[in-house]
């Protein structure tokens, strides 16, 4: 049975916004150790390799051109991935459906996405929550995969409402049905 339906057309706005929203989720090891790694080893390169006898001068000229090569690179990384996250071209080549009309359906069986290329039936067990922010529904696989259903893309906000709460709803009545099967 199908509970509700909508069209989605997403753009490279959406997309964009889609990754930020996911990257917030993301684990401290991914936005924050591993970034914070790279630099110290970069950092600790570069105090090493310096030739000078260890004196408070060349160590202070030699902090100086670690932090400014570190600010950098920094730049850089941040400047061409920031680029290739706005790039409809790199989306386009890597997923070519985002950019198809997509219809998703709630239905008892879960949630039903189809565009142009195929159909992708996601069971409501696999989905681990699903959340609301600004402008889309999230409905989300893993901590980095799922669906962003634009607000926009509803007839009205009580659609919208209806579409959100049809989601939650099938969403808990299988949990409890899988949690009374174990």
């Amino acid at each position: 049975m199908e509970y509700a339906s909508v069209t989605v057309q997403l753009t490279i706005e959406d997309v964009v916004a889609t990754s930020r929203f996911i990257a917030k989720g993301a684990s401290w090891r991914t936005r924050v150790l591993l970034p914070g790694a790279a630099i110290g080893l970069c950092a600790v390169f570069f105090l090493l390799s310096a030739a000078a006898p260890p004196n408070a001068s060349s160590f202070d000229s030699r902090l100086f051109w670690v932090v400014l090569t570190t600010f950098v690179l920094w730049l850089l990384m941040r400047f061409f991935a920031g680029r290739r996250l706005r790039s409809e071209r790199y989306w386009k080549e890597r997923s070519p459906g985002l950019f198809l009309p997509n219809t998703y359906r709630v239905l008892d069986e879960g949630l039903f996405v189809e565009n142009g290329r195929g159909q992708l039936l996601t069971q409501w067990t696999a989905i681990t929550r699903v959340a609301e922010s600004g402008k889309y529904l999230h409905v989300m696989e893993t901590s980095v995969r799922g669906h962003a259903i634009p607000k926009r893309c509803f007839s009205s906000p009580e659609a919208f409402t209806q579409f959100a709460n049809q989601v939650r709803l099938q969403i808990e009545k299988h949990a409890a049905g899988s949690s009374a099967k174990a």
